[in-house]
């Protein structure tokens, strides 16, 4: 996870080091030493390590790495003209356009992370639909909800693991398309209305400076031109 980088680029190491820095008060440990534990590529960390566990260690190691990787391309003249991301990636989007510091967006990613760690168990299920063929399958599993539509016959499941199991068998049975995807929450649904509560309490009272570069999110579904 950015091994290449991390020891041969020195900008860099030394951005994706400054949330190492500050993420270590605030989660109980330097993410160098999760992620790079060796000096050897050959050594790769396994899906079982740490870094992967919880949520507020491989969110923060996600963010961090886009991060020094975006800062990394600015300072070598890439430039964006405009910005967006998805899930961590909307967040990297807003602190390199100037809406969040890095110590707010560090801040706000550990508080997600640590509000999904404390959500119930969960599970979520890709399924081949359309939104209509959805709906009306899940008039049969009220404990489901419709999470995500990623493409007009492309949608997604989440809920507790039971009721996404049985989705899975009755559509497997009906030889229509589904694959678990790999989490064990159920995002995007009211298992994680607390979560969202959390995050919410400890963004209130951050102060957003104007942007410097245009950005969008996937609440606004629209381009925020405020530019100082």
């Amino acid at each position: 996870m950015g091994y290449g980088l991390f020891t041969a680029e020195p900008k860099f190491r030394e951005y994706f080091g400054q949330c190492c820095d500050i993420l270590a008060p605030m989660i109980g440990v330097d993410l160098r030493t999760l992620l790079y534990p060796t000096n050897s590529p050959d050594e790769a960390i396994s899906d079982n390590s740490p870094a992967f566990q919880y949520a507020y260690y491989l969110q923060s190691a996600i963010f961090s790495l886009q991060y020094a990787l975006a800062k990394t391309l600015m300072d070598w003249g890439i430039m964006p003209d405009a910005l967006a991301g998805h899930s961590i990636g909307e967040y990297t989007a807003a602190c390199i356009a100037g809406i969040l510091t890095l110590e707010n967006c560090l801040t706000l990613i550990v508080a997600r992370g640590r509000g999904i760690e404390r959500a119930p168990e969960g599970a979520m299920l890709s399924v081949h639909f359309t939104e209509t063929e959805a709906i009306a399958f899940l008039q049969k599993m009220p404990e489901l909800t419709l999470a995500v539509m990623n493409s007009p016959n492309d949608m997604f499941f989440s809920g507790p693991v039971e009721w996404i199991a049985e989705a899975e068998t009755q559509l497997q049975h009906q030889d229509i398309g589904c694959q678990r995807v790999h989490v064990n929450r159920a995002f995007h649904s009211p298992t994680l209305k607390a979560a969202a509560e959390d995050l919410t309490r400890v963004a209130q009272g951050m102060k957003l400076p104007h942007t410097h570069i245009p950005h969008s999110h996937c609440v606004q579904l629209d381009w925020n031109l405020d530019v100082e």
